[in-house]
């Protein structure tokens, strides 16, 4: 368990209508420079969401699944075409799935990068895979090679650490009109409750004692007061235990 205390509370779920939001072309040098520190602040949050997504859904059939491409092919340096012939692999996937093992869904997480020759691959976290050959996942693919792998030898204390940082490697120096990564619908999505302390002080006992904490500092608006953040990990089996 995760819990975040924050000094001021959060607004969430606020939009602004009826703004006119210009393209990255007409930015200016220090707005592009903006842009840029506002990209990679969001990224970093999302790499909080991607942990999330392991330990909730994490098992011991999860695999990690790296596709790679022949530099031959059309869609090798093209990202609009690679991810169009990376939803036909995951389509021919969830058809031999269903085929093989009735009634199974495939869950997964997916991120694409390139190497240095700029060829584009994908690495997937597969959850509760049944065992498929390679050589027969290296037919569905269709475009390259595949390496796969179980997830069992790394602890589980960090686990979902080691994954997240491979999935959120330079994610704000991605293509801006393409997504970072692609997950499945049917993840399981961790729970959040928000409550509000009128008294700042929330005690150990109340959350349980924490095996990790660190308080980070932010300022919400230009010439505002420095606020802080208090960020604890609660083990829950350590928490029952007491």
């Amino acid at each position: 368990m995760e819990v975040w205390k924050y000094s001021k509370p959060i607004v969430r779920g606020w939009k602004r209508n009826n703004i006119y939001r210009r393209k990255y072309e007409e930015f200016t040098d220090v707005e592009k420079i903006n842009s840029y520190l506002q990209r990679k602040k969001y990224y970093q949050n999302q790499k909080f969401y991607i942990k999330r997504l392991v330990d909730s859904n994490f098992d011991n059939k999860t695999s990690f699944l790296t596709l790679t491409q022949r530099m031959e092919n059309k869609s090798a340096y093209d990202i609009k075409l690679s991810n169009y012939e990376f939803d036909k692999f995951i389509r021919r996937l969830k058809y031999y799935l269903n085929k093989k093992y009735p009634g199974k869904k495939l869950k997964y997480l997916a991120t694409w990068e390139r190497t240095k020759k700029g060829v584009i691959h994908y690495h997937l976290i597969l959850f509760g895979f049944p065992f498929i050959p390679a050589k027969k996942l290296e037919e569905i693919w269709r475009l390259g090679f595949i390496k796969i792998n179980q997830i069992k030898r790394i602890d589980a204390s960090v686990r979902s650490e080691y994954i997240s940082k491979y999935f959120s490697k330079d994610l704000e120096f991605r293509d801006r009109k393409v997504k970072a990564f692609f997950k499945s619908r049917n993840l399981k999505k961790p729970t959040e409750i928000i409550s509000f302390f009128e008294n700042k002080d929330l005690k150990e006992s109340d959350i349980g004692i924490p095996s990790f904490k660190k308080r980070y500092y932010y300022y919400p608006q230009q010439n505002e007061k420095k606020e802080t953040i208090e960020y604890f990990l609660v083990n829950l089996n350590e928490r029952k235990k007491r």
